[in-house]
Parts: C-alpha cells; structure tokens; sequence
C-alpha cells in the first residue's frame, strides 16, 4: 500500500470515526434526558405511593375507631358500663344511662 492509499485509508477511518462520536454524543444526550425524566417520574411515584399509604393508614385508624365504638356501644346496649369508673359493672336500671360511658361512645366519633 503506498502513502496516498495509506493516507485515504486513514481519513476514511477519521470520518467514521467523527461520524461514530457524533452519534455517541447524540446518544449520550437522550440518555441522560431519559434518565432525568425517569427520575421526576420516580419521585412523582414515590410521593403518590406516600399519599396512599397515608390515606390508607387513616382509612384502617377510622376502620378501628368505628369498630371500637361499636364494640362499646354493644356492651353498653347489652347492660355493662364501658366507661373507666365502672368498666365491666352491669347498668343499674337507670333511664338516662351513664352519662360517662356516653361520654366515651359520643368521644369515639370525634
């Protein structure tokens, strides 16, 4: 191979090699787009994933607030005091009730 094939042979490689760097960078630089949008759409996720499990912790704490009440309401209906003075006693015949153990079923629904 003489000096001018030699040489053509190398610009020939020059220029694929500059054409090769050109689509890497282009590469390199939708890239790093994708990456950067995924990571806002990561976040996103993350936080909506937080609300949920925030909404679905208060959903379970309303759940049990309500089956507290109506474990309490069912005692009381069935003649026992739920209230701390006299928990487990049973209800004199009284018409109005115990006004502490409707204190604390009323107390539940706040």
């Amino acid at each position: 191979m003489n000096k001018r094939e030699l040489y053509k042979s190398l610009n020939e490689i020059e220029r694929h090699l500059q054409s090769l760097m050109v689509q890497v960078q282009a590469m390199k630089t939708e890239l790093t787009d994708v990456v950067e949008n995924l990571e806002i759409e990561n976040q996103h996720v993350r936080d909506r994933l937080q609300e949920l499990e925030q909404s679905t912790e208060e959903d379970d704490s309303a759940a049990r607030r309500l089956q507290s009440q109506q474990t309490l309401e069912k005692l009381y209906d069935e003649g026992y005091h739920v209230c701390p003075e006299r928990y487990g006693a049973r209800l004199e015949d009284d018409k109005d009730g115990c006004m502490f153990c409707l204190n604390i079923i009323d107390g539940i629904n706040r």
